[in-house]
């Protein structure tokens, strides 16, 4: 049956691999490669206080079906060599995600632990050992096994304290993994030196489509790191949320980030940029003629900063999302934004949260709210908006709108039942849903 079975068609081998009476061989060449698009995905997730032990008594084989093991709350009591022989049980593990932040001096043993339980799991695809206070060290050899898995995918190795300058042999095994498409190393302690060394073999990721930095605010470490992201030519989306970048941080950033056509969503949200940060920033984005989706929340950028967000915006016809949250800006940098945003004709998602925009900026926006016809959502939450303002904003929603989401929640309205009866009243948009939460939030009236 092995010698006939590489000759039938794709779509009937694919069922029987789903079922429970066929055998696999080696000569099945065939089957082998389509086993990993087959079959239904089970998470097996362990319950809070579950040990090790317990998980891998209880456990049967599962043969068949793709399964996600989740052990982020599992009590591993340093259990580490009951691994391998509950890995063997998922011969077709598609996602392992594990969690231990007591490492301490149990890392080598960790590691060897984790290396061998993936030699069992060839069809992998994602890998979370995120909080794991593992150290370079311990990742060295978890990354060298990571190189032998042809369908991994997903990384995460988020807050490991990882450092990448005496062990850059990781970052170097990177270029191996050879359909990598998302790697997630924020929270770390990459230095600049780290960062070059990763910034070095982007370029030969050629699969790699996501790389986060999230929280990780080591000093200049995008300095040695922008070089390499502008030859990253299969980046999409560059997540570097919270890594304090601060204004010499987005000068270094610039000129690499110009370069970067290719990309489709930047995060560089809570990076104490200021004003003078926002200009040198909105002076790369004629760069970037791909971008879709631009956050820059919490960057206590005011009004001239604003100003120069928008007028750099204009060069990036094809954005969809501008979130402009919790920053500092007030009427003045509206009435630019409300300047700049008829040329944003993709314009589907405007966040202007925790802002100072108060009744005139309402009053702005309230008026090129009926020719922005491809915004769906608009977010003016704690705004210091008062009745005025509300009011302009209802004679809006008296025209046909392509709005399906107005948020006016934690405003200054005298009475917030009556707003909201105002603004439903003048409604004419039946798939628009406008929420004006007080702000004594033990209220709730949409």
């Amino acid at each position: 049956m092995s010698g006939e079975l590489p000759n039938l068609p794709d779509d009937i081998l694919k069922e029987l691999i789903k079922g429970t009476n066929v055998k696999f061989c080696q000569t099945c060449k065939k089957l082998d490669e389509l086993r990993p698009e087959t079959g239904i995905l089970e998470v097996r997730s362990a319950s809070k206080g579950m040990t090790l032990e317990q998980i891998s008594r209880l456990q049967t084989r599962v043969n068949y079906n793709k399964v996600d093991l989740d052990l982020t709350e599992v009590e591993t009591n340093n259990d580490y060599s009951l691994l391998p022989g509950l890995a063997r049980k998922f011969p077709n593990l598609v996602a392992f995600r594990l969690h231990d932040t007591q490492l301490f001096n149990t890392v080598r043993m960790f590691s060897r632990a984790i290396s061998q339980s993936l030699q069992h799991c060839p069809y992998i695809t994602t890998l979370d050992l995120s909080d794991c206070q593992a150290t370079d060290l311990g990742m060295r050899g978890i990354f060298q096994t990571l190189q032998t898995l042809d369908f991994l995918k997903n990384i995460n190795v988020q807050n490991n304290n990882l450092n990448l300058i005496n062990a850059d042999d990781i970052a170097n095994t990177l270029p191996r993994i050879k359909m990598l498409e998302t790697l997630q190393i924020g929270q770390n302690k990459i230095s600049r030196t780290g960062g070059h060394n990763l910034g070095s073999v982007l370029h030969a990721c050629t699969s790699l489509q996501v790389l986060g930095f999230k929280y990780d605010s080591r000093d200049l470490k995008i300095q040695g790191l922008a070089p390499g992201l502008a030859q990253c030519t299969t980046l999409r989306k560059l997540d570097l949320y919270g890594i304090e970048m601060g204004i010499q941080g987005m000068y270094a950033f610039a000129p690499s980030l110009s370069l970067c056509s290719w990309l489709t969503v930047l995060n560089i949200g809570f990076n104490k940029l200021f004003d003078e940060g926002a200009s040198v920033l909105a002076s790369a984005l004629s760069g970037l003629s791909s971008l879709t989706t631009l956050e820059l929340e919490s960057n206590e950028i005011e009004d001239e900063g604003c100003e120069s967000i928008a007028k750099g915006i204009i060069d990036c016809p094809t954005l969809q999302v501008l979130n402009l949250s919790a920053n500092e800006f007030g009427v003045i940098g509206v009435q630019h934004l409300c300047q700049a945003l008829p040329h944003c004709t993709n314009l589907t998602v405007l966040s202007l949260e925790w802002n100072l925009i108060r009744d005139d900026g309402a009053r702005s926006l309230a008026a090129i709210l009926p020719v922005q016809s491809s915004l769906k959502e608009l977010d003016l939450g704690q705004n210091e908006i008062t009745d005025i303002g509300a009011t302009a904003l209802a004679q809006a929603l008296g025209l046909p709108l392509s709005l399906s989401k107005l948020n006016l929640d934690l405003n200054n309205f005298s009475d917030v039942k009556h707003i909201a009866s105002v603004l439903s009243d003048a409604n004419v948009n039946p798939g628009l849903r406008v929420t004006t939460k007080p702000l004594d939030d033990s209220m709730d009236i949409s």
